[in-house]
């Protein structure tokens, strides 16, 4: 837990959220259904809110996009170490479940989600557990003292790092690779390299197989666009 005041024993929650009516209303709905001290903050106050505030326990819109969402949590967490991280998703994005594991969050869940599954979640978070969604968390598995996601569609998206799955996600919504390079700030060959390898992780031949493969994933949505932050 962060370093509170030996008389303030009480968990200390910071939503952040894009959206002033969901955040201000999620936290009213904290402050009346629970013993928690709550604040509130869009993402652009959110680490000077977070090191006046001195949260314990961070609930997270994963759809950030600017700044990017786990970007956003990495700088929270220097700014209050020992923070954990609730991430809240719009709908199960395998591909940011993947993420949210690897940045070591307490849980992940869903805005259809009721505020009693919500606050049963954070409250484990507040204890040390984890707390993962119906639609998730039969599919985690124990993997090298940590968690991986085995996504039902069969994806083996924890197989693919990082910048593999930066690559896919561009590469899925029509770039280019010379294009992906110059986003990611990357040679050609080694993108093109990233491309031949998750292509091969993916089972993947062409273009077709691979965009069909990153809707699955979440990484594209049905209607191009592309919420991959």
């Amino acid at each position: 837990m962060c370093n509170l005041p030996a008389d303030d024993p009480k968990p200390r929650l910071l939503i952040v959220d894009a959206h002033l009516l969901f955040r201000e209303g999620l936290a009213s709905l904290f402050w009346l259904g629970s013993e928690m001290e709550v604040a509130a903050a869009a993402p652009e106050d959110a680490v000077p809110t977070a090191r006046q505030f001195l949260p314990n326990l961070l609930l997270l819109d994963a759809a950030l996009s600017a700044p990017p969402v786990f970007q956003l949590a990495e700088s929270l967490r220097a700014a209050v170490p020992d923070v954990r991280l609730v991430l809240l998703d719009d709908t199960v994005r395998p591909w940011r479940v993947c993420r949210a594991l690897e940045a070591q969050a307490a849980g992940y869940w869903t805005k259809q989600a009721s505020f009693a599954q919500l606050a049963a979640a954070v409250g484990k978070a507040a204890m040390g557990q984890t707390a993962f969604c119906p639609e998730v968390a039969p599919h985690l598995v124990s993997a090298g003292g940590g968690l991986r996601f085995d996504p039902p569609q069969g994806l083996p998206l924890s197989a693919l790092s990082v910048r593999e799955r930066e690559v896919f996600a561009r590469l899925a919504v029509g770039r280019s690779v010379a294009q992906c390079a110059a986003e990611l700030g990357l040679a050609a060959n080694t993108v093109e390299n990233h491309k031949t390898r998750l292509m091969r992780k993916l089972g993947v031949h062409n273009r077709v197989e691979l965009v069909r493969q990153a809707m699955v994933a979440g990484f594209v949505d049905e209607d191009g666009r592309a919420p991959w932050h």
